[in-house]
């Protein structure tokens, strides 16, 4: 259960601030402080509009950090972002397959990412080894933004979770096609 209620239309202000998506309970919670959400949606807008990364390669890295977190809010949005930028449903299986030790089709780039997000989502850290895979499959820009996207939506589900936000009913859906594991 949310520890914050939602905002309501007018309590938003929708009218004054298009940047706001009414339609998501993490703005109409974080909007209690408004300076708070005007700073959360800017990284989160890069990452999913600005950086330039394969959308594979960006719904891996969320996935997997969502994944790791058990952060419901996040891994059935994302999944819906998966499906709209075309990825197959294979795909996801393919990261929940890698991400429990199961044989995977992934390719050894998305695992690589899928990797990264783990190890940093586990230990806040990122190794050596882990670091000189990735700069194997990346150029300069888009290792920056793979290791941004990571960090970044680490931060997202730890609002996510500090809040618990609750996940809209229209996302539900996809926790039931795409289960969690759960804790312990």
């Amino acid at each position: 259960m949310a520890r914050l209620p939602l905002l309501s239309d007018v309590d938003l202000g929708l009218a004054d601030d298009p940047h706001l998506n009414a339609n998501y309970g993490v703005f109409r919670t974080l909007s209690h402080s408004p300076g708070a959400a005007a700073a959360f949606w800017g990284p989160v807008r890069y990452a999913l509009h600005g950086s330039g990364l394969h959308p594979l390669i960006r719904e891996t890295a969320i996935l997997t950090v969502a994944f790791v977190t058990r952060t419901e809010y996040a891994w059935s949005h994302h999944i819906r972002v998966s499906r709209n930028a075309g990825i197959p449903d294979g795909d996801i299986t393919a990261l929940v397959d890698h991400l429990e030790g199961r044989p995977s089709k992934l390719d050894e780039k998305t695992k690589a990412v899928a990797d990264a997000a783990l190890e940093m989502t586990e230990t806040a850290r990122l190794s050596d080894a882990a670091f000189a895979r990735l700069k194997s499959e990346f150029d300069a820009a888009s290792l920056a933004d793979v290791i941004f996207v990571i960090a970044n939506y680490n931060a997202v589900m730890r609002v996510l979770n500090g809040l618990q936000v609750d996940t809209e009913p229209d996302f539900l859906g996809y926790l039931d096609e795409f289960p969690l594991p759960s804790e312990g």
